[in-house]
């Protein structure tokens, strides 16, 4: 195509093709259909085929582009036009979607076999009959698209055709069709054409913003309120839309005032903005104030800046809610109201490894400033920051050879962190080896630090300094054989930090923060694996998961059953064989509590609270190992802010590449991260926004949600590792009421507003409190 040209059609504009000569002649058109004609006997000379379908082709174009001359030729000497031009106008309408309310129009009556003459005779006939006074009944079905082709020759001989008639059925006809194309509709307006039916023409006058001719129309609304009761789904928001920008806020009410959808629909996004907006461009600053102390807080807050500076609210009991609405900052409200629990978001660069401590403190490891660097040789700083506020510590390059497991900040800027050989005492100016051995799992305590290894479970100060080692085999652990052996499979430290829990080889051991035994014992193990209907249930470890609540230990075991199918089937190179086999684990958690002679007495039990399945296929039916991604983890923590609440989050085993066979097919991801409270197992409090774990390796989760220890805050990297972000779960269901309708606010919120503590001069807190203390009619004495 030599050039194009833009046309708009329907309030659309996109360009279409030219031929490549915009002039094109009669004599050239007439060469381009026989060639075309003679393409059809391609039968006979096989290189006609390809030359005809090109002719046709240019000549269909040239007339869909604008060209008259071309479209008489194709459209042919008549009565009706030429079959093609049916196809070409067809193809049109199927390119252009935006186009499809001309289509439905066009085909009204018509059965899907006869579509194309239905499309292309009208328009065809209209431009082989261009005379303004010619106006047949063959032409009606499509004067009107033919009139709303703005751009197309066709639509100037079919206006033409329309305004010469001068007869009210096509005027009716035209206006139908112009309601939904604004182009047609500056048409109509423009030369006074109007439905005959009074409704109809108040319904077009108001759609089209003819505020002025509309009052004249409909003094009293009547006309519009019977047109929006008979209007479908799609007419309605636009007349609604239609009444506030106008500034008809009477009629607004009347339509509004039986409530039901109209009113729903007006309370929330773009009517609603439209509606706040018309009303300051009209300065109706009282009513606009009726309006936004009915919204949810978060929306009163985006729509209080139209105030103007000077305007109050007549009434003093209204004065301190607006003062609180006025000084709220939109942007900080409406991000608490997206994500209730988030409290903070501490930027990093590609962290490595991130340890939490008890003294509202992160050690992080990650690579240098700047541009993330692309390779891992580019040098680590060990840095500290302050939680929440994100605030930088201090920072210092890791300069050790081998690279960092472990990591827990402590008090007076000391970090203690470990790698494959040893553990290390880090100051912001000097190191010190604590420990020389390979150590397994290092957690903050009430008291400092804990560590294990393969023979000891270590103990460390405040400061970061070793103070004593307690021997496994004094625990009734058996110790590692070497030194790089860990016979412990799981350490974790009670909410309050006073007590340890740790696991291996079958045995549950419960101690103080200083490592006096307090209970131990062995949990019963699962009932052995069997196979029934081509599923087998595995045998499972008798302890997966450790954790706390309260004074309880919560001990978690997986159930797995495995389902292999043979499958075949015939590929290029012969046949292939595989299983489809599909792994489904489910956790259940048991509560044990300390015996009065030691010992751990099992308590209640709750069932399948976790669940995983995936599947993969096997190329090798021997092989019965399933892949590393398939080894799905838990971890327990008790949640401080929830009485009774577990955190339970699923870490995903690391995925191996080098094996294509293991590759996943499907996995479910359901409940990620979870809140259940063990007075209500068949509850889950589901947290939103938090990042999947992903296992990168097998020491530390850096996405992983976790309690930050001593405190109700939950912790969470992003998948890329350039963040850390902060959650509060009871500032975020207190920040929940932010999105909330004032009509479903309950008294009992204003209390969980008032009940929490350090956040009262938060200012989403703050503009909330306003609120409920406003409908509820209560105050507090604050300032």
């Amino acid at each position: 195509m030599a050039g194009a040209r833009q046309v708009g059609i329907a309030g659309i504009s996109w360009v279409l093709s030219e031929p490549a000569e915009p002039g094109m002649t009669e004599e050239q058109a007439r060469e381009l259909l026989r060639r075309a004609n003679r393409g059809r006997r391609w039968w006979m000379v096989p290189t006609l085929g390809p030359r005809g379908r090109a002719a046709q082709e240019r000549l269909q174009q040239a007339a869909l582009a604008g060209n008259m001359t071309a479209l008489l030729v194709l459209a042919g000497p008549g009565p009706l036009p030429d079959p093609r031009l049916s196809t070409a106008w067809t193809e049109w309408f199927r390119r252009h979607y935006e186009v499809r309310v001309l289509l439905h129009h066009l085909l009204r009556g018509h059965s899907p076999l006869s579509q194309e003459p239905a499309v292309s005779d009208p328009l065809g006939i209209i431009a082989m009959r261009p005379g303004e006074h010619e106006l047949t009944d063959d032409m009606r079905p499509g004067i009107a698209v033919a009139a709303a082709l703005t751009g197309h020759p066709v639509a100037g001989i079919a206006r033409r055709k329309i305004l010469a008639a001068g007869d009210q059925d096509v005027v009716d006809d035209v206006c139908e069709l112009a309601r939904d194309v604004p182009a047609l509709a500056e048409f109509c307006l423009r030369h006074d054409l109007v439905p005959a039916d009074p409704t109809r023409a108040a319904c077009f006058l108001l759609l089209h913003g003819r505020y002025a001719r509309y009052r004249a129309a409909d003094p009293d609304g009547s006309l519009a309120l019977e047109a929006y009761a008979g209007a479908d789904a799609a007419t309605r928001p636009r007349l609604t839309s239609a009444v506030i920008d106008g500034g008809l806020f009477d009629l607004l009410h009347r339509i509004t005032a039986s409530g039901g959808e109209a009113r729903t629909a007006l309370l929330s996004g773009k009517p609603l903005a439209e509606l706040c907006a018309s009303l300051a461009r009209h300065e109706r600053w009282a009513q606009l104030w009726r309006h936004v102390i009915e919204l949810p807080v978060a929306d009163a807050v985006r729509q209080i800046g139209r105030f103007p500076p000077q305007w109050g609210p007549e009434r003093a009991a209204e004065r301190p809610l607006y003062a609180e609405l006025r000084a709220a900052p939109a942007g900080a409200v409406a991000a608490a109201a997206a994500d209730p629990q988030l409290l903070t978001t501490v930027e990093l660069r590609a962290a490595k490894l991130i340890g939490l401590g008890r003294s509202r403190a992160a050690a992080i490891i990650q690579r240098s400033a700047g541009r993330r660097p692309s390779r891992d040789s580019a040098p680590l700083y060990l840095e500290r920051y302050a939680l929440p506020s994100g605030e930088l510590l201090s920072r210092r390059p890791y300069d050790e050879p081998t690279y960092p497991v472990l990591v827990v900040p402590c008090e007076g800027g000391t970090v203690v962190a470990g790698e494959p050989a040893s553990l290390w005492r880090y100051t912001d100016d000097d190191r010190t080896r604590i420990y020389g051995g390979c150590v397994g799992h290092l957690v903050a305590t009430a008291g400092g630090w804990a560590a294990t290894s393969a023979t000891d479970l270590l103990i460390g100060s405040a400061q970061g300094e070793l103070t004593h080692r307690v021997p496994l085999s004094d625990l009734g652990l058996a110790p590692g054989r070497s030194r790089w052996e860990r016979p412990v499979d799981q350490l974790v430290v009670s909410a309050d930090g006073t007590r340890l829990a740790f696991a291996g080889g079958g045995r549950v051991v419960v101690t103080d923060q200083n490592g006096r035994l307090l209970a131990a014992g062995r949990p019963e193990a699962e009932q052995p694996g069997q196979v029934s209907r081509g599923f087998e249930r595995e045998p499972t470890a008798p302890v997966e998961a450790l954790g706390f609540l309260g004074d309880a230990l919560i001990t978690a075991s997986r159930d797995r059953t495995v389902r292999r199918e043979n499958k075949a089937d015939v590929v290029e190179y012969g046949d292939r064989d595989w299983q489809e086999v599909t792994v489904h684990d489910s956790w259940s958690l048991v509560c044990w509590t300390v015996a009065p002679n030691g010992g751990l007495a099992r308590g209640r039990r709750f069932w399948r609270v976790w669940h995983f399945t995936a599947r993969y296929e096997n190329e090798d039916r021997e092989d019965t190992r399933h892949p590393d991604w398939v080894d799905w983890r838990l971890t327990v923590e008790e949640l401080p802010c929830c009485p009774s609440g577990l955190l339970l989050t699923g870490v995903e085993g690391s995925t191996s590449d080098s094996d294509p066979r293991r590759a996943p097919v499907t996995r479910d991801r359901v409940r990620t991260a979870q809140v259940v409270l063990a007075q209500d197992p068949a509850r889950y409090d589901a947290l939103p926004a938090m990042s999947p774990a992903i296992r990168w390796n097998e020491y530390r989760d850096v996405n992983r949600p976790t309690v930050l220890p001593g405190t109700s805050y939950l912790t969470t990297g992003a998948p890329d590792r350039d963040r850390l972000q902060l959650y509060d779960l009871r500032r975020g269901a207190v920040l929940a009421l932010l999105g909330r309708p004032v009509a479903d606010l309950e008294p009992a919120d204003l209390d969980a507003v008032l009940a929490l503590s350090g956040y009262q001069d938060d200012p989403c807190v703050r503009v909330l409190r306003a609120r409920l203390e406003h409908r509820f009619g209560r105050t507090t004495g604050r300032p």
